[in-house]
């Protein structure tokens, strides 16, 4: 499936995205005013959202639709917190948990079964025009099609909204780091919107997003379940074994990093990063398995930045530790509210 895939996501066509992340995330932001207190959780995801379907599905939502995917999206995360009681329950006990989980499903599936019925007979590069085609040729499933495409909207949206969302709370509690963001804006884009040409160009913008993404991974954890039998560290492992590999721990262990709890963008620079051990970072995952859509998450994610970062800065509102809500990806407790100004 992966190889199937991989031509939605190759560069070339990736970067002629790029005008349509751009002017998504100006619509995005065109109702904020000075002074305005906005929930950037919330925010990001609407916008990924909107990114995520119309690159991959070649389709607009709406607002109607967008609205229904986030708000079942919320009970698909509360399903994976970690919770030992609702563990110990059997699957088919209906409690309202359950019921909330199940019907939120079937919601999704049934907005997916519309796009999927609106763009039947299309042609087109994006990933479902692609699984279209594979399923008329008989090489996958009718229900492969769905499935693929829940897992690329939950998981194409939620990371990147919440890499950034990461990131403007870090400026926001950092504000030299936060100057010398808008200042290579003003020197590399002169007032322009942003192009996936230039987003290359955008160093120290992109080690911002690195490094948040050290800090506070979205996928903060992943497992991996051993083919062959294996010696770890002097423990033998058998075939079938399931290991859980901690970003959280590791972006955060003091073997690979000074100051690990420290915000410092300047550990990207290439004299300082390249004596780390390269699985020493790996929010993307890593190996044959590691995430397809790496790249267009990263474009994304750094255009995102860019045409905020041009016309506002992003305040926190409160004060103190951050508390977080793990489920299947790390979330604010509380979304994250910030004052936006007008720069």
């Amino acid at each position: 499936m992966r190889e199937l895939s991989q031509p939605a996501f190759d560069m070339r066509r990736l970067a002629g995205l790029d005008s349509m992340m751009v002017e998504r995330t100006r619509d995005a932001i065109a109702g904020w005013t000075d002074g305005d207190v906005r929930n950037v959780e919330r925010e990001m995801a609407r916008l990924t959202v909107g990114i995520i379907v119309e690159a991959m599905f070649g389709a607009d939502l709406g607002e109607a639709r967008t609205r229904r995917v986030q708000e079942n999206l919320e009970p698909l995360g509360r399903r994976f917190e970690p919770d030992p009681i609702r563990f110990l329950l059997p699957d088919w006990l209906p409690t309202p948990e359950t019921r909330s989980y199940r019907s939120s499903i079937r919601e999704l599936e049934a907005v997916i079964d519309g796009i999927v019925a609106e763009r039947r007979g299309e042609e087109g590069e994006d990933l479902l025009a692609i699984l279209l085609r594979a399923e008329r040729s008989g090489a996958i499933p009718e229900e492969r099609v769905r499935d693929e495409l829940m897992t690329m909207l939950l998981a194409g949206h939620d990371t990147t909204a919440l890499s950034l969302t990461y990131t403007w709370f870090l400026l926001s509690e950092h504000p030299e780091v936060e100057r010398r963001f808008h200042e290579e804006l003003d020197t590399v884009l002169g007032g322009a919107s942003p192009t996936a040409a230039e987003a290359r160009k955008l160093d120290y913008t992109n080690r911002v997003l690195t490094e948040a993404m050290r800090l506070y991974p979205p996928v903060y954890t992943l497992f991996r379940e051993t083919v062959t039998p294996m010696d770890l560290a002097g423990y033998d492992v058998p075939a079938g074994s399931l290991l859980m590999l901690p970003q959280w721990g590791v972006h955060r262990d003091p073997r690979w990093y000074d100051d690990p709890e420290e915000f410092d963008p300047d550990r990207w620079l290439p004299e300082r990063a390249e004596k780390r051990h390269r699985f020493a970072y790996f929010p993307f995952g890593g190996g044959s398995r590691s995430c397809i859509g790496r790249q267009f998450s990263l474009l994304e994610a750094t255009l995102i930045l860019a045409t905020v970062g041009r016309e506002y800065r992003l305040e926190r509102v409160g004060e103190g530790p951050l508390d977080l809500r793990p489920s299947l990806t790390m979330h604010p407790a509380d979304g994250m509210a910030m004052r936006v100004h007008r720069r």
